[in-house]
């Protein structure tokens, strides 16, 4: 079946929209639902909303993608509705289609509150943890391919968005630093297949436990990183910004010997960006005359 988003191009009248179906009382919707051949009450809806996964599947017991098309101007009204229905009545079993509104919305709300995007986006991906484990899904990659029919970024895409939000809201406290941990920890643990970003999830790991004031359990994640990333000059860099003056989360951590150490580890491995670490070099020297 396809996404609602990817059908209404051939939906030649727009009568029904968010809003207007939103403004019904659920009563209403439901008695309106009927008339169009969809029999169906709240204790039905509340019964059967945890057997299906999409609209598309909820729906097709009454009305196939044809028959919808067939109620010209209504045709776009019982999607719409189902939607809303299982927005107000059952919120805690939300259907697939709902995580690709969940992810545009918090899109459009990050430049204008930051803390409620990211509620948002906490709560898809709670949903889509617990769908990939469902389906036993190992890898991004798949994730991207299942899901692509209801979400329009690659889903891989959006975690890391939501992995930098969380990042960038530490100054508001543990909170987010522990969720952004819990992030990166779940996306190695489930998603072991995945071929891509894995040294940026590992970095996301090392950074919170630093912000947690762990710097032994996060010293211990990016020795780790190096171990299993030796070529790629962003595992030292990520270990050495840790104790450099410019970058490290606190003060206390601030160890320029160690930071030049963890640095020319790198360069010594002959790892690809070279010249990345030699600025993170020249900033440390710069740090040194100035101190």
């Amino acid at each position: 079946m396809h996404s609602h988003r990817t059908e209404t191009h051939r939906i030649p009248v727009f009568r029904w929209t968010f809003e207007n179906v939103r403004a019904m009382s659920t009563s209403a919707i439901l008695e309106k639902l009927n008339t169009l051949g969809i029999p169906l009450n709240e204790d039905e809806l509340r019964e059967q909303v945890s057997h299906f996964e999409s609209i598309e599947e909820f729906l097709v017991q009454w009305k196939t993608d044809d028959d919808l098309f067939e109620l010209d101007e209504d045709a776009d009204f019982s999607w719409l509705a189902i939607y809303t229905l299982v927005e107000r009545l059952c919120p805690d079993k939300p259907f697939l289609n709902h995580l690709g509104f969940w992810i545009m919305d918090g899109y459009m709300m990050q430049h204008v509150d930051e803390k409620k995007a990211c509620d948002l986006w906490w709560r898809a991906w709670e949903f889509v943890i617990a769908w990939a484990r469902k389906h036993d899904i190992r890898s991004l990659e798949t994730l991207d391919d299942r899901l692509r029919v209801y979400v329009n970024e690659f889903v891989s895409n959006w975690l890391m968005d939501l992995e930098e939000l969380l990042g960038n809201l530490w100054r508001f406290g543990q909170t987010y630093i522990q969720k952004r941990l819990d992030l990166a920890r779940t996306v190695q643990l489930q998603f072991t297949e995945s071929n891509s970003n894995r040294l940026n999830w590992g970095r996301a790991e090392g950074e919170s436990l630093f912000r947690l004031d762990n710097p032994v359990m996060g010293d211990e994640v990016y020795q780790s990183l190096i171990e299993r990333f030796p070529d790629d000059a962003w595992a030292y860099i990520g270990w050495g910004d840790e104790y450099s003056p410019t970058f490290a989360a606190a003060p206390a951590y601030v160890d320029l010997e160690k930071a030049f150490r963890i640095y020319r580890m790198g360069l010594g491995h002959g790892t690809t960006e070279d010249e990345a670490i030699r600025e993170r070099i020249a900033i440390l020297e710069r740090d040194l005359e100035n101190a």
